[in-house]
């Protein structure tokens, strides 16, 4: 467990980012694009109804009616935290943009934390938060409601628990690790080509380290089960699949 001096730390670097991040979400963009106008209106039938635009009950994947050239499925990450935004806030240009701002919170927060891990000293982790939250790339995409920065928590919490594990042995932290790389497939889109990078070069690092068998499976277990959860779906909706990779 972190020692509560770190614990108090990660408040306070959450509390600043809080101060950065989220004010103004309404007005700043100043408009909604294309992409916001379908995830704010998906994620208010969502919070209302159940239903998604297109009359689908709770679907994993929603399909926008939209056209982009071809048929396109979003990801359900945050299309469901901005449905559960809407439920709680109702439907304003702030409340669906709020998900990706608090996204941006958990990043840096996570970025101390692992600078924790790693240098073992706050001065360093902290400068990796304050580097992170500076960003300006960072801090754009976290105030607008688009999905290409959603995975990035799950990177984070990956590595975050990879490097706890090298240094305890625990495996807790190994299937925390790999259940952090299966949920974020269903983040954004390219997670499903960036998650199986960092699963295998896991893989790698613990053979490296002479890992036991059971243990690599263990890991290669944890990343499975929350990947496998889409398969009901798919199952009854085959043209997924083909649509997302004709799209792009």
């Amino acid at each position: 467990m972190p020692r509560p001096r770190t614990i108090l730390t990660a408040a306070f670097v959450a509390i600043a980012a809080a101060a950065l991040y989220p004010p103004d979400l309404a007005g700043s963009p100043f408009y909604v694009n294309r992409d916001e106008m379908f995830f704010g209106l998906t994620a208010h039938s969502l919070a209302t109804t159940g239903y998604d635009t297109n009359g689908h009950y709770l679907p994993f994947y929603t399909q926008s009616p939209m056209r982009y050239g071809s048929e396109m499925w979003f990801q359900p990450a945050l299309m469901y935290t901005a449905a559960l935004s809407v439920k709680l806030f109702g439907l304003t240009e702030g409340t669906v943009r709020l998900p990706m701002a608090l996204f941006g919170i958990a990043d840096i927060v996570l970025m101390y934390l692992v600078g924790r891990q790693l240098f073992k000293r706050d001065a360093p982790a902290l400068g990796a938060a304050g580097l992170l939250a500076a960003t300006p790339a960072h801090y754009i995409h976290s105030r607008v409601a688009m999905d290409f920065q959603a995975p990035l928590p799950f990177l984070l919490l990956w590595l975050l628990f990879a490097l706890t594990y090298f240094e305890t042995g625990k495996p807790r932290h190994l299937v925390a690790a790999g259940a952090s790389l299966g949920l974020g497939l269903f983040t954004y889109i390219a997670a499903y080509m960036w998650m199986p990078v960092y699963a295998a070069l896991t893989v790698v690092a613990m053979l490296v380290r002479r890992e036991q068998g059971r243990r690599v499976a263990l890991f290669i277990g944890a990343c499975l089960v929350p990947a496998l959860s889409c398969v009901p779906f798919l199952v009854t909706h085959p043209t997924v699949i083909r649509d997302v990779m004709w799209h792009y």
